[in-house]
């Protein structure tokens, strides 16, 4: 009977260990792709004012935080975050900012082995480019098959 108390007890920490492995490593709720709902989950991560601006087929949420960091994440009319911009001393949490498409970038960074040199993707249906110096980063993300067609590229940069 020891023997089973044991192997439960060990059971249970091993599951324990899991969850708390899980909870640490699990993204709070995505921006990029996700419902307009997420930029409210990003102010708050991110420790930011909000101002939000309409412009036509899609509205700019622009995320001011402390220390001079700028995010703006674009929802189209659906209500999608289809982009993310940045700018600031410092790259924002981009786990938090791409959410679900977080991995894809860590897989093609690791594939490519690009170390410090700038982020890029290049997929047909995720873009990202980044580049700056420390005190003076950039960068943005972006959905294309999410995106208005008449979304000007400029505002991005």
């Amino acid at each position: 009977m020891q023997a089973s108390a044991r192997h439960c007890a060990s059971y249970f920490a091993a599951l324990a260990a899991a969850l708390a492995c899980f909870a640490i490593t699990a993204p709070a709720q995505a921006s990029l792709g996700a419902p307009q709902a997420s930029v409210n989950t990003d102010v708050a991560h991110l420790r930011a004012q909000l101002k939000s601006t309409p412009a036509g087929t899609y509205t700019m949420h622009e995320l001011t935080g402390d220390g001079g960091m700028v995010t703006r994440e674009f929802t189209n009319s659906a209500g999608t975050v289809f982009a993310v911009s940045w700018s600031g001393p410092v790259r924002p949490d981009l786990q938090q900012l791409f959410g679900d498409y977080f991995p894809r970038l860590q897989a093609d960074t690791h594939a490519r082995a690009r170390l410090r040199r700038p982020l890029r993707a290049d997929d047909i249906d995720f873009v990202v480019r980044t580049g700056g110096h420390p005190r003076a980063m950039w960068g943005f993300a972006l959905l294309p098959a999410e995106m208005p067609q008449d979304f000007p590229l400029e505002v991005l940069q």
